[in-house]
């Protein structure tokens, strides 16, 4: 894919999701949720345009320049983008933004995709030889694992005694579309990357880096829906909390040794 598709499918994301954020926070009654969740949408939408659209943006500068370092952030960005508006087409209440969440995750989706295809993991692992390897593949590992168990326990523990998970009595939904998305997708692609890295493969090298991205945006997303939803008398799990916070500032700290290292490593490959 060359660079003017990428930039320009990646403005049409940037100008949809600016738009359908704002709306979700300023548009009354848009939102047709059970009110447990309509906060965790408030802070999908705050943490999108403070956070995930800015990444998405220096990525695309980045882009622009032939910087890998950018490029990590850019298809880091894409991938909180596809994530958000996949909860949003699949488990969101009907409202008039449907379609725009759905052409937002096809355009997200096809764009990192095809965005990931054409980057060189063996560019990657060149520039990025002096990242703390050892360190991010154990902790993207280490993630997976304790969020498969946390999900799998709710799950499970609802199969063994015969009824509906906690999480879907809680949220008030037909299931919960978030442990879905990342027993099937997120949890499997932190644990595959992470070994990839262990054992030097290019991929872990490319893919860790944007995965750690993923991760920061994720949970920022979480702890800003946490807020929204203390504000609005609804308390979360205080341990699921201090979970994320610790996963988000120790994603945060490697994914900056990362690309501080990647940097001088551009700089010498120049």
């Amino acid at each position: 894919m060359s660079r003017k598709l990428e930039l320009f499918l990646s403005t049409l994301i940037l100008l949809l999701a600016a738009a359908a954020s704002l709306a979700g926070l300023l548009a009354p009654g848009l939102y047709r949720d059970p009110e447990v969740l309509r906060p965790q949408l408030y802070g999908q939408d705050l943490v999108t345009l403070v956070v995930g659209l800015p990444l998405l943006a220096v990525g695309m500068v980045g882009v622009a320049r032939r910087s890998l370092r950018g490029r990590v952030l850019w298809l880091g960005a894409l991938g909180y983008l596809v994530y958000t508006y996949a909860t949003y087409a699949f488990g969101a209440a009907w409202n008039p933004l449907f379609l725009v969440y759905a052409a937002l995750l096809g355009l997200s989706t096809y764009t990192f995709v095809l965005g990931l295809l054409a980057t060189s993991p063996d560019e990657a692992s060149r520039v990025l030889a002096p990242m703390p390897r050892r360190t991010v593949g154990w902790f993207l590992g280490v993630t997976a694992g304790v969020f498969a168990l946390l999900w799998l326990a709710d799950e499970v523990g609802a199969l063994v005694r015969g009824e509906v998970p906690r999480s879907v009595v809680a949220m008030q939904v037909p299931t919960n579309f978030i442990h879905a998305i990342d027993l099937a997708i997120v949890l499997p692609a932190l644990a595959i990357t992470g070994r990839l890295l262990l054992a030097r493969r290019p991929w872990g090298y490319l893919l860790g880096p944007v995965l750690l991205a993923k991760v920061v945006t994720l949970g920022a997303a979480v702890l800003a829906m946490a807020w929204f939803s203390a504000r609005r008398g609804f308390t979360g799990d205080p341990v699921l909390n201090t979970v994320f916070v610790v996963v988000t500032l120790f994603a945060a700290v490697l994914l900056g040794l990362s690309l501080r290292r990647q940097a001088s490593g551009e700089a010498e490959a120049a």
